[in-house]
């Protein structure tokens, strides 16, 4: 593809690039024109001090207690892939995995409903967006990146329906969360380098810490004051409790503000935020999910032993 690439094993080893003080410019790319295009806003990746004040927001959304909170959910989204599966008495694996990681997604993971859109027909469009992601780069009639980019459009439409009471209630109580939404336009066509040199070179594009300082301590508060798992309740009634009530906040939540911090609050925005969202929890949850199954398969004497470990719990 004309650029080296690098497999790190060790996270610790990039954290310190990462992270950035602001001192160089750390960039961070993806070397497929499908991806940059399909999903076009992910400027907070590539400037260091940027991208991690945005893992910092995205971790309240995964630490501990939220984890725990979704575990219920997770198991009937399991339950029911495993229970469906069994009836096809066959399935094409990774292609059933990335649709039990979309459910979960969907339903718990990433927090947006769904009450004007089909469900299914939403699942579909996703699915169709991230076959495109790492397609070969043919804009032709027919072609899989043709298709994600007609999937894409459907699913930034749907999602602009969505979420346009929540954004419009943001602005008005905070216009400011949208003053530099002018900003995002100018870094939908560059690569990363291109996109890191434009963030680090004028003031307009850096994060305010005072307002980052605010949008973290309402993420906290929200996090905090999120209800605990009711361990008094049977096991069946809570996992029934749990489902589509786990509190605190989620991902779209961590999105919203972060984009409030960053001042470019907008419809389009967010729906593209959100979009990146699933390509990031599908595409990471199916590959996890496939290859943990397909090792386990190769391994019959390691499955038992999972098995009797389990009915000892």
């Amino acid at each position: 593809m004309g650029v080296p690439m690098y497999c790190v094993l060790e996270p610790s080893a990039v954290r310190d690039l990462l992270k950035g003080d602001g001192s160089e410019a750390v960039t961070f790319s993806v070397p497929f024109a499908t991806f940059s295009r399909l999903v076009s806003d992910w400027d907070h990746m590539v400037d260091g001090p940027v991208h991690d004040q945005w893992r910092k927001a995205m971790a309240l959304a995964l630490s501990p207690s939220s984890i725990e909170r979704y575990l219920p959910a997770l198991e009937k989204t399991i339950r029911e892939a495993l229970e469906s599966w069994e009836r096809q008495g066959a399935v094409p694996l990774l292609e059933a995995c990335g649709d039990m990681a979309l459910s979960f997604a969907m339903d718990v993971l990433i927090g947006v409903e769904l009450t004007h859109t089909d469900r299914s027909w939403f699942k579909q469009q996703i699915l169709l967006t991230l076959e495109g992601l790492y397609t070969l780069y043919l804009p032709f009639p027919g072609t899989t990146y043709s298709k994600a980019q007609v999937a894409k459009a459907n699913v930034i439409a749907a999602l602009v329906k969505e979420l346009e009471e929540q954004v419009q209630q943001t602005l008005q109580a905070d216009p400011a969360a949208g003053e530099a939404a002018a900003n995002a336009s100018v870094f939908r066509h560059l690569d990363g380098a291109a996109k890191c040199r434009l963030l680090l070179s004028q003031q307009e594009y850096q994060l305010d810490s005072d307002v980052v300082s605010s949008v973290m301590e309402r993420l906290k508060q929200l996090e905090s004051s999120a209800p605990a798992s009711n361990t008094d309740l049977a096991p069946a009634a809570e996992l029934e409790a749990a489902i589509g009530s786990s509190g605190g906040i989620t991902l779209a939540d961590a999105q919203f503000e972060f984009l409030r911090a960053q001042r470019r609050l907008t419809l389009e925005s967010a729906a593209g935020r959100i979009l990146g969202l699933f390509a990031a929890a599908v595409d990471t949850s199916r590959l996890l999910i496939f290859t943990a199954l397909a090792f386990l398969a190769q391994l019959p004497e390691e499955v038992d032993k999972l098995r009797e470990e389990q009915q000892q719990v």
